[in-house]
């Protein structure tokens, strides 16, 4: 694991990952019910990770905020402030979650696969 990289480089690798695996899986490929299961659990390990990324992004932003180092200079009405973007940040974290709590209970599902060609 290298930590040698600003925290965007690291962002965008697993966004790229996540885009590979996208299109490795557009038509298929999951030759077995072991392939299924390796995926989901990848994917549910994934899920646990990303709420702590969230909470240090929302921190991060905080810390900036508190220490006059950044301003919001454009953007809606409805997002006009550091905080109102903080408590967007909150949400996602939120969200984040539930969908582990999601793809908990569709691993439970995928554990019990088998496949007929054995």
């Amino acid at each position: 694991m290298d930590q040698n990289r600003a925290p965007y480089e690291h962002a965008l690798t697993a966004a790229d990952e996540i885009r590979s695996l996208n299109y490795g899986t557009l038509k298929g490929g999951y030759d077995s019910p072991g392939d299924v299961y390796d995926v989901a659990h990848a994917l549910r390990t994934l899920s646990q990770r990303l709420p702590q990324a969230l909470e240090q992004l929302a921190i991060g932003l905080s810390e900036l905020a508190d220490g006059g180092q950044i301003r919001i200079t454009s953007g809606s009405a409805e997002h006009d402030t550091v905080p109102e973007r903080r408590e967007k940040i909150a949400d996602s974290l939120k969200t984040a979650l539930e969908s582990v709590a999601t793809l908990e209970q569709a691993l439970s599902v995928v554990t019990r696969l088998t496949s007929d060609l054995v």
